[in-house]
């Protein structure tokens, strides 16, 4: 067996055939151009010339104690095969990738894997955080004070650079965030091919101190907050009736809830209006690749977008 990082055409179409064959789902090209872009460090594994097993870390940056840091989502990971699981392509293929970030001066890995894949992680060495639930509200939420919201179409490339300067100065208030610059914002929204995005923002002499993106689940009449800081209780409470004005009433939607990952660092201000925790959630996990004491902490602010899936 061999180990290698594909960034060709060639390699990464094979990647994304193998990658089919193990999820037995197949998306749109689109899908897979923004997934597996120049920003996705892509992994393979080689049994003879048969592509079996698949890694990916997506360039980030993460807020830890204040300070920026390089880092690394886990994403898209698979072996191909019973067969290839027992022989440990899963704790090979992930030494592999995670030794080959460390030495171009990554600092910080995370990732969110799902209930069969978490033990398989954590035998390789990562570290698991507190579990991040999902919160959600349900019925109409129609408070009585009403705020001047600004809603942006998701290509404003000005309001990107605002959410960006905000998170810079808000996030240090955490254990541990993902801090996603304008580039990556561009990405993460404007790029994604699978959705649309609203922003809406909250100003105080012109000076944003609140935001939050969201986005329509048509099959469970859902809401996701994907993206958010409230600077206060009474900015969310504005928010919560102005999503519900939009979609509801300008849109004639039919909103069920609203929800989001909600991490400990935000879980008191979401308790204050109403929300309550879900069974559902995800798992937490990270590896400080250089060994300086670097965790994700007991107040994270971790949300949807965080991910790459929503």
């Amino acid at each position: 067996m061999r180990f290698k990082k594909i960034t060709s055409t060639v390699e990464i179409n094979e990647f994304v055939s193998a990658w089919e064959k193990v999820f037995q789902r197949k998306l749109e090209n689109s899908v897979y151009a923004w997934i597996f872009s120049k920003r996705n460090n892509i992994y393979c594994c080689f049994d003879g010339d048969q592509l079996i097993a698949g890694y990916c870390l997506l360039d980030i940056k993460v807020l830890i104690k204040g300070k920026i840091r390089k880092g690394v989502l886990c994403n898209n990971i698979f072996v191909n095969g019973f067969k290839y699981q027992k022989l440990g392509v899963f704790q090979k293929i992930t030494e592999y990738a995670l030794n080959d970030v460390t030495s171009k001066g990554y600092e910080f890995a995370l990732g969110f894997p799902n209930n069969k894949a978490i033990k398989a992680h954590l035998r390789s060495g990562w570290l698991e955080g507190d579990t991040l639930p999902f919160f959600e509200i349900k019925g109409k939420i129609l408070f009585k004070k009403t705020a001047n919201i600004k809603w942006y179409s998701k290509d404003n490339n000005k309001v990107l650079e605002e959410i960006y300067s905000l998170m810079q100065h808000k996030y240090k208030d955490f254990s541990f965030s993902v801090l996603k610059d304008p580039e990556f914002l561009v990405w993460r929204f404007n790029m994604n091919p699978r959705w649309e995005y609203d922003i809406g923002c909250i100003y105080d002499n012109n000076i944003l101190k609140t935001f939050f993106v969201s986005k329509f689940f048509k099959e469970k009449g859902r809401v996701h907050l994907v993206d958010y800081y409230f600077d206060n209780k009474l900015d969310l409470e504005q928010a919560l009736s102005a999503i519900y004005s939009k979609y509801e009433l300008e849109r004639q939607l039919n909103i069920n809830c609203i929800d989001l990952w909600c991490a400990r660092g935000d879980q008191a201000i979401f308790n204050s209006v109403g929300f309550s925790q879900m069974d559902e959630g995800s798992y937490v996990i990270y590896k400080d690749l250089q060994e300086k004491g670097m965790k994700v902490g007991s107040m994270p602010h971790l949300t949807l977008a965080d991910n790459d899936v929503f």
